[in-house]
């Protein structure tokens, strides 16, 4: 299945579909629908509507942003649930999926997120146990 040309969504339905089991690929979206309904009340509860939520990952070498449409719960955040990046977020990557930053930039982009999401792979480990 060809990385990018389907959303989570449709490639469930797919995967449904090559293992004959379209209609509990279908019922598990439909359940999850509910799941996300009952979230985003939970949430709106807690979270303000203008508060900004950014999703980033250290790697060994690497520190990248994420947007809605490259994995790490982006889709489900900012599409599902209705939260919002920082526009400095969205701008470097809500089309491209994902950048890659410099420690310097972390300040600029993440400054105005409320609420940050860190993903730590591989080596990231370490780059954060010596800062």
């Amino acid at each position: 299945m060809p990385y990018g040309k389907y959303n989570y969504k449709d490639r469930l339905i797919e995967l449904g579909k090559v293992l004959n089991k379209e209609q509990e690929a279908k019922k598990c979206l439909a359940d999850f629908a509910v799941k996300i309904a009952e979230k985003k009340q939970a949430l709106s509860d807690v979270i303000d509507s203008g508060k900004k939520i950014a999703i980033f990952e250290i790697t060994g070498k690497e520190i990248y942003l994420y947007g809605k449409s490259y994995g790490r719960g982006g889709a489900i955040l900012y599409d599902e649930l209705g939260l919002r990046a920082p526009a400095k977020v969205e701008k470097a990557v809500f089309e491209k999926g994902r950048a890659s930053i410099s420690m310097e930039a972390l300040p600029e982009m993440l400054g105005d997120a409320d609420y940050l999401m860190l993903g730590i792979r591989g080596d990231g480990v370490d780059l954060i146990s010596k800062k």
